[in-house]
């Protein structure tokens, strides 16, 4: 683990997933912008409350540890629905997308 740069892979895990899947990036984009009039209004408590984009971090977390381990993503109980697809339950670290 030593020498892991982990806010940097987080943020680029998270661009290259936005960039693939363009729809997100626009949500993403959309929330941004409207939650500020200008780069003096953004904030670390500012930037918390933007559900969407956080919701695309916690995504991208486990696609795209910052960390050299995989710290996964276990489907819950009854199956889920990931990109579209029917992932059934107790299915670990496999990456839908």
């Amino acid at each position: 683990m030593a020498g892991s740069e982990t806010a940097g892979m987080v943020v680029t895990g998270l661009t290259s997933l936005l960039l693939e899947h363009p729809e997100h990036m626009e949500k993403v984009k959309q929330e941004v912008r409207s939650a500020s009039k200008g780069h003096d209004d953004v904030t670390v408590a500012s930037v918390g409350r933007l559900q969407y984009l956080t919701a695309c971090i916690k995504e991208a977390l486990p696609r795209c540890p910052p960390i050299p381990r995989n710290i996964g993503h276990q489907v819950r109980r009854g199956g889920q629905v990931i990109a579209g697809k029917l992932v059934p339950e107790d299915v670990r670290n496999t990456i839908y997308l």
